[in-house]
């Protein structure tokens, strides 16, 4: 029977999934399924800029993984989180993104159907609305080949970002697709000292929760509620979170605002991530961020 979502978590950051990732761990998929949470998304690049990973032992891990999280009562997202150098040169690898995933579905095809496919994850730069409605919708028609009633996860333009749900178009009579938007606004705040983005946003800034803060949020996602409305298309807030070097009052408090606007206009989420920069575990001292994750999970006891 399919799941329904209301609150997951990304177990990432450590780079690609492998045997070494210290993530690669049954124990942590029990943690989060113990504190809570009834989804995990599972980052995997399938291609990336050394090229295109459909081996065996990748599949191998792929399965393991998923199987963890379904060993635990949990959905388990398989998130295409990078394919080659799609973002910068999409009409080269446009055949071969079809085509992985035409490959994946069939390898897939036997999996428990709360593993959930997520198409592509944050397309931007040269990967724009147009291309990706075309390559997200021939994605779309490759999986249904063999998988006719999986539950899959589509992207919106540049980033998942809500402003680009209105240039979305999908295939209007499949009714197991639902959105991926991400949000981690205002970036000078939740990427406040991100080594990865060259000092364009330094730590030192704080954000205090204030209603013109929260307005400005609540404005996104009442247009995220009536773009809902209006497709038929339920939403997932796949990413969303504050880095470590911010302080943790802004983190907890932006994050904390961010689940209870997702509970106010029935939106999914999925927490970025789990123990690394924006972590709300500590792998070292083996522990919850009981701050942050009551945030995320109010009713939580420690």
């Amino acid at each position: 029977m399919r799941q329904t979502i209301k609150r997951g978590i990304n177990v990432s950051g450590f780079g690609d999934w492998s045997v070494k990732n210290p993530l690669f761990n049954e124990k942590h998929f029990r943690i989060i399924h113990d504190a809570g949470f009834d989804h995990v998304r599972l980052p995997f690049y399938f291609g990336n800029r050394n090229g295109i990973n459909l081996s065996e032992d990748y599949f191998a891990l792929v399965e393991e993984l998923t199987g963890f999280a379904r060993k635990y009562g949990m959905v388990a997202v398989v998130d295409m989180h990078g394919f080659c150098n799609m973002d910068d040169e999409p009409e080269k690898y446009r055949d071969a993104f079809i085509a992985s995933w035409e490959k994946i579905a069939e390898r897939l095809k036997n999996e428990d159907e709360n593993v959930w496919f997520e198409i592509i994850n944050e397309p931007h730069n040269a990967f724009d609305p147009i291309l990706l409605n075309d390559y997200q919708n021939a994605a779309i028609g490759a999986i249904r080949k063999t998988n006719p009633d999986r539950m899959l996860i589509a992207a919106a333009a540049h980033y998942n970002t809500i402003d680009n749900l209105d240039s979305l178009i999908l295939p209007e009579k499949d009714p197991n697709i639902i959105v991926a938007i991400h949000n981690y606004t205002p970036m000078a705040v939740t990427h406040q000292g991100a080594e990865w983005c060259d000092g364009k946003y330094p730590a030192g800034v704080s954000w205090e929760g204030n209603p013109e803060e929260i307005g400005r949020l609540e404005k996104m996602f009442v247009h995220a509620y009536e773009w809902s409305q209006k497709s038929g298309r339920k939403l997932w807030l796949g990413e969303f979170g504050v880095y470590d070097k911010g302080d943790m009052l802004s983190r907890v408090r932006w994050t904390e605002n961010m689940v209870k606007l997702c509970d106010k206009y029935g939106i999914a989420w999925a927490y970025w991530e789990f123990a690394c920069g924006f972590g709300a575990y500590d792998l070292n001292k083996r522990c919850w961020k009981k701050d942050l994750m009551h945030a995320l999970i109010p009713e939580l006891t420690f």
